[in-house]
């Protein structure tokens, strides 16, 4: 049971991750949008709906106007491929296999999976703080202009398809704040997190 638990927390963790990628491409979107006299006429939900559609890996690309930093970059890849290889790959991980059919080594993948479910998490918040400053930069916009778009008049409802993604990070975010305290966080948090550790 606590492996199970493990891998559910890690897979909200990395899911709380995706919603804020996903929540950051549309802030970019949107401010580029508002910054284009061309683009401002054009409806611009068809654009956000898209969003919806990506994958993680596909939402960090979207985010290369943002420059973020070389290592938050990597992290986040890092723990991508972490999470796919424990969802996607699974067969392929020896001790992973081996905690669940044959109840061996299960603290160690409990533990490993939690890291993951911490680095997810940690990531979410860093990667949110630096895109927010990094808009606020670009854009000249007011924090209250960037995270609450109101006051704008669009038939195409597009500001009600972007509260809808920062409802939906926001939720993640709970959620994730919420599963963290019941971690053992002594035994995860000592470590130096594992997407940080040169290879």
């Amino acid at each position: 049971m606590p492996l199970l638990i493990a891998i559910g927390r890690a897979v909200i963790s990395a899911a709380a991750l995706e919603a804020v990628l996903r929540l950051e491409a549309a802030r970019l979107l949107l401010a580029e949008h508002r910054a284009d006299d061309a683009a401002a006429g054009a409806p611009l939900s068809r654009e956000l709906s898209r969003l919806d559609g990506l994958t993680a890996p596909g939402l960090l690309k979207r985010l290369t106007r943002l420059d973020l930093p070389g290592d938050l970059d990597r992290a986040v890849r890092d723990v991508l491929g972490r999470r796919d290889d424990m969802v996607h790959r699974a067969f392929l991980d020896t001790e992973l296999t081996g905690a669940v059919t044959k109840q061996e080594s299960v603290d160690a993948v409990v533990k490993r999976i939690d890291r993951l479910a911490l680095d997810c998490a940690e990531l979410a918040v860093e990667l949110d703080a630096y895109a927010v400053s990094t808009l606020l930069g670009l854009t000249g916009e007011s924090l209250a202009q960037l995270v609450h778009p109101a006051g704008e008049q669009d038939p195409s409802a597009r500001i009600d398809l972007f509260e809808s993604k920062q409802l939906e990070a926001v939720r993640a975010l709970a959620a994730v704040a919420t599963m963290v305290e019941g971690l053992p966080l002594g035994e995860v948090v000592g470590t130096e997190p594992a997407c940080r550790r040169s290879s």
